[in-house]
Order: structure tokens, then C-alpha cells, then sequence
């Protein structure tokens, strides 16, 4: 056996962790673009959706109304006084046409870039805000994701169910292949196959983690991989339908970009009915 078989044999054995962090959530702010009386239905909604997650009604709920903030630099010098572990706000928040497609407006931009706490994105205003057992955690690196992870096993209710989704690019991975196949010397058929199983292999075994981890520390969720080769824009939708999944966690990160990882910001404009909640 060459020295790269026996290595690669040796890392084919090697089975990934999950690091299980607790979140604690003690302070949230509300933030609205409305005057404080106007603002109050919606901050009663925010608490009815976290008192199904927050069992221990250890939560403070903080609202800011459209007279507390100014400018956005204004709103995030607020937010780190009050020092939060979750933002919630409306799309479009402070800007004064708020059914432009394609765009969550500048200050939520804003405030899923130039700010560390996670933001809860509000469906659009006449979609009811409710609470549901059912959550989805969505990925194209699931195994990297323990922090979204995390996040997914706090904002899933006692006895729900959390959907651990790893949708691996299709035409990514043709793209690949394509050039494997003009390659010469390479048993081709078998060894993109062998590819494919692994590629869907390690966030099924990482969700096998999960579930063991959350088995050995007695949390009561249902922990379900989706784990598959498609389209991911166009597979979501239907995937979030056919499970019945009433909150969405995406990551908003993306390494060296300024601007919102491109999936999370897909999904954030095309689906304006859902709670998301973006990490």
C-alpha cells in the first residue's frame, strides 16, 4: 500500500465531532422602524414566538422604536450598549418602500455584517409569527457549522424536530467531473462515484454525531439529516414545504466577502414568509 492509500485509508476511519456549546439567551432586542405604541403588537408577537424556546422565561426583551435609533451606525452603537444575544427585526427595516425585491434593505445588511449577535428575520408583516417545532439548519459545509449547529438545537422546541440540510451543488460537481473525464489513466466512472458517496458520507455521519451527542445529554428533539445532490436554490423551497419547517438558520458569513454569504442572502429574499434566522 502507498504511503497516500494508507493515509487516506487512515482519514476514510476518522469520524467527526460535534461540539455541543449551550446557547443562553438573556437579552434580546427588537428593534422596529415604528413609534413605540405602534411597535408594541409586534414586540408581543417576538415574546409569544421565544416563550415556546425560552422554557425558563430567562429572557429579557428589549424594544427599540423608531424614536430610539437613528442612522444604522447609531443603532449598532445601541445594540452593543445593550449587549444582546439575538436581534430581531423586520425586512427592510427603516427604509420607506418595503416591497423591493431582491434586497433586505441596507440596515439589515448592515446589521448581519457589521454585527456579531444573530439576527431573527421577521416574515413580512400579515404572515403570522408562529412558533413551530419544526426547524431547519441549512449549509453547504454542515461538518464546518457546530456554532449553526447549535443554534438549530436551541431554537427547536422541547420534543420538535431539527433538520440538519446539506444540499451538495450538482453542477458544482459536474463542473468537476467534467475535467476528471479528460483526464487520461483515470477509471473515471468509478472513482466519481466513490466521490459522491463520500461527499454525502461526511455530513451524514456528522449528523450521526449530532444525534449521539444530544442522545448522551438527554435532549428531546428529533435530529433528521437531509442530506443530498441537487440545486440548492430551487431544492430549499420544497424542502422547507415538504417538512413542514416553520423557522429557517442559515449562516450569513462568508470568509473574505463583505457582503452576506450568497445562499443565506438567496434565501433570505425569496422566502419573505418564514422566520429566519440568520448566524
Amino acid at each position: 500500500m502507498r504511503l497516500d492509500d494508507f493515509e487516506s485509508v487512515f482519514r476514510s476511519a476518522l469520524k467527526p465531532q460535534f461540539e455541543r456549546e449551550r446557547v443562553q439567551l438573556e437579552t434580546v432586542v427588537h428593534v422596529s422602524d415604528q413609534c413605540t405604541s405602534d411597535s408594541e403588537a409586534e414586540a408581543q408577537a417576538v415574546r409569544g414566538f421565544l416563550s415556546a424556546i425560552d422554557t425558563g422565561g430567562h429572557c429579557a426583551l428589549v424594544s427599540l422604536s423608531r424614536d430610539d435609533w437613528g442612522s444604522a451606525q447609531d443603532l449598532l452603537q445601541k445594540i452593543a450598549e445593550l449587549n444582546p444575544q439575538l436581534v430581531v427585526c423586520q425586512r427592510h427595516l427603516g427604509d420607506p418602500d418595503t416591497d423591493l425585491a431582491y434586497t433586505l434593505g441596507s440596515v439589515v445588511d448592515i446589521l448581519t455584517q457589521a454585527n456579531e449577535v444573530p439576527l431573527l428575520l421577521l416574515p413580512v408583516p400579515g404572515s403570522p409569527l408562529l412558533t413551530s417545532v419544526r426547524t431547519m439548519v441549512v449549509t453547504d459545509h454542515l461538518t464546518q457549522d457546530a456554532h449553526l449547529v447549535n443554534w438549530g438545537v436551541h431554537m427547536t422546541p422541547d420534543h420538535g424536530v431539527l433538520h440538519l440540510a446539506h444540499i451538495e451543488d450538482e453542477a458544482r460537481f459536474e463542473h468537476f467531473a467534467h475535467a476528471m473525464r479528460r483526464v487520461p489513466g483515470v477509471d473515471t466512472a468509478p472513482t466519481l462515484a466513490r466521490l459522491k458517496e463520500k461527499l454525502l458520507g461526511m455530513p451524514r455521519d456528522y449528523v450521526h454525531a449530532v444525534q449521539r451527542t444530544l442522545q448522551q445529554e438527554n435532549v428531546q428533539e428529533q435530529v433528521v439529516p437531509v442530506v443530498q445532490f441537487g440545486e440548492p436554490l430551487s431544492l430549499y423551497p420544497s424542502l422547507l414545504a415538504e417538512h413542514r419547517v416553520g423557522l429557517l438558520i442559515c449562516t450569513t458569513k462568508d470568509p473574505g466577502q463583505q457582503a452576506m454569504a450568497s445562499l443565506a442572502h438567496a434565501l433570505a429574499v425569496t422566502l419573505r414568509h418564514l422566520p429566519l434566522l440568520l448566524v
